[in-house]
């Protein structure tokens, strides 16, 4: 059932739509500027986050080492699954060039090598990222890595990915970073070698005001993506998980801005359903 929490004013010049209804299992859209929530669906329900993990992993390492960083790739770090850079054990990308890539094309392995060089391992990390978690008021999340990867102990919520994800956002280099349609990964060694990267953020470009910022996808998480918009003075997120594919994640990220704009990033409506966790921790 829908359930109206609060009340908000509206424009007389701007057609307010019905609540939206969603493929995904969990959902919110908040206003990014104020954290006020808009929109929720078992946004505190423990999900699978696959790589919307990644959002946690770039702000920390921008925090701690910033974009110009020397890192040096790991015989580990080359063999993880899903590294669309190819890398070798030995070579050295910029911090900012592994992060654009991990964030636009969701490379596991360039996210093993940032978790390497700025803590020195993957489990060290990860207890950095929990820290951050708590820090942000992430009450039922745990991360076990820093790629998203299905893990037994490794969860979140729609509300706690908002979070994150507001807090990402207000970190010029981050808004940058997740900002790309196309882009060219550079390496420091091998000296000259590039390859090409196209997000996989389906409405860059394509939605009215889109910034950002992450999309997932395993198959225990279903479709997810944390989506980002700004028209005027109004800054969304919504974040979308457990969705039923690749496309129906951006149906309903779109779904959600689209409400959310229309009622001027203002009001909250609460759908309540009864559903499972993807976690029994």
């Amino acid at each position: 059932f829908l359930l109206l929490t609060s009340a908000f004013v509206i424009s007389h010049s701007i057609q307010v739509l019905a609540a939206p209804s969603l493929f995904a299992e969990s959902a919110i859209l908040i206003n990014a500027r104020t954290g006020g929530v808009i929109f929720e669906k078992n946004a505190d329900v423990r999900r699978v986050p696959a790589s919307l993990t990644k959002m946690m992993t770039c702000i920390l390492c921008l925090e701690s080492k910033g974009l110009n960083a020397e890192f040096k790739v790991t015989q580990a770090a080359a063999a993880t699954e899903d590294s669309y850079l190819e890398m070798k054990g030995g070579e050295r990308l910029l911090s900012g060039e592994l992060m654009r890539e991990m964030m636009m094309e969701s490379d596991n392995g360039a996210a093993v090598v940032v978790a390497q060089n700025v803590s020195g391992s993957i489990l060290k990390f990860a207890d950095r990222m929990n820290e951050k978690a708590k820090e942000l008021g992430c009450r039922r999340t745990h991360f076990s890595n820093p790629h998203g990867l299905t893990a037994k102990w490794h969860y979140s919520t729609a509300r706690d990915m908002a979070k994150i994800a507001a807090y990402c956002m207000k970190n010029p280099d981050f808004r940058n970073l997740v900002n790309h349609q196309k882009s060219v990964i550079h390496w420091k060694s091998p000296s000259g070698r590039t390859y090409k990267s196209e997000t996989t953020n389906e409405l860059l470009g394509k939605y009215n005001g889109a910034n950002g910022i992450k999309t997932g996808w395993t198959n225990a998480a279903k479709g997810c993506v944390a989506a980002s918009a700004k028209r005027g003075k109004v800054e969304l997120i919504a974040v979308v998980m457990k969705s039923k594919d690749h496309d129906t994640r951006f149906a309903d990220a779109k779904k959600l801005l689209d409400y959310g704009f229309s009622v001027g990033g203002e009001g909250t409506i609460v759908e309540d359903k009864p559903v499972t966790s993807d976690s029994k921790h």
